[in-house]
């Protein structure tokens, strides 16, 4: 199993050399805010869906040409959920995560640029309250396409999209939070970690983003997400989020 991770991690990094020497990037820092409608099902907490708005926050470094588009996001999100039941009970969210995605162009047709390339996804997830804490933590390496649109090169608007797909991932949940737990009390083990694939493990991404250029080398940004995963192992866990964030990216190359 580590050498096919090592291959795919391997293909991933080949394709950040496929364009680099044919065309300068230009780089960029993007930061901004955002809010999300986050919902989740964890079997081993409920049966009921917890559900909320979440605040977000996201640092990058992006590089991107007419070739490749290079991109690096870190992120944070916060709030409280909700069960929706007759006597309510509360989670608190914390999730962090990281997506390194990169995409090489495979075809130009007048406005529109189309790429093909791969996203690696780092995310945890933490979901607490008075009596109990939970948590995920998943590894995903995707395929991604995407597109670029410019109506007019004078035009101060153009726009992205991009969806990505699982090829492999790796998720880690509480030893409790499995089917086949040992009681602490006769043996401690830790948390549970394990490579999982299709269809025990889904995760479906689809980003647009409109780009405003302000004239001064830099660009106001709005992005819309969304995003679901279903993990099949232990005690099922599934989460869904969508929101728009919006924010600037500065000129640093």
């Amino acid at each position: 199993m580590k050498k096919v991770w090592i291959f795919l991690i391997s293909v991933f990094a080949g394709l950040q050399t496929l364009h680099a020497q044919e065309e300068p990037e230009m780089d960029y820092i993007p930061f901004g805010i955002g809010i999300n409608y986050y919902q989740s099902k964890d079997a081993f907490t409920s049966a009921l869906r917890y559900r909320g708005y979440v605040l977000q926050a996201h640092l990058e470094y992006e590089g991107f040409n007419s070739q490749v588009i290079n991109r690096g996001r870190a992120e944070y999100a916060f709030g409280e959920l909700t069960n929706g039941a007759k006597y309510i009970s509360k989670l608190n969210l914390n999730q962090v995560a990281y997506r390194q995605m990169y995409l090489s162009q495979i075809h130009s047709e007048n406005k529109l640029n189309f790429f093909i390339g791969a996203t690696l996804k780092i995310n945890f997830s933490n979901r607490s309250a008075s009596r109990t804490n939970q948590f995920d933590a998943q590894a995903t390496l995707a395929i991604t396409g995407g597109f670029t649109y410019k109506n007019d090169p004078s035009d101060k608007w153009f726009y992205e999209g991009n969806m990505s797909l699982p090829i492999a991932g790796w998720g880690m949940r509480p030893r409790f939070a499995s089917s086949n737990y040992i009681l602490p009390e006769k043996e401690y083990k830790g948390p549970a970690h394990h490579f999982i694939f299709f269809p025990k493990y889904f995760d479906v991404d689809v980003n647009l983003m409109a780009y405003w250029d302000m004239g001064t080398n830099n660009y106001l940004r709005m992005d819309y997400r969304w995003w679901f995963y279903d993990m099949k192992y232990g005690h099922r866990v599934r989460a869904m989020q969508h929101g728009l964030n919006v924010g600037m990216m500065t000129r640093v190359k």
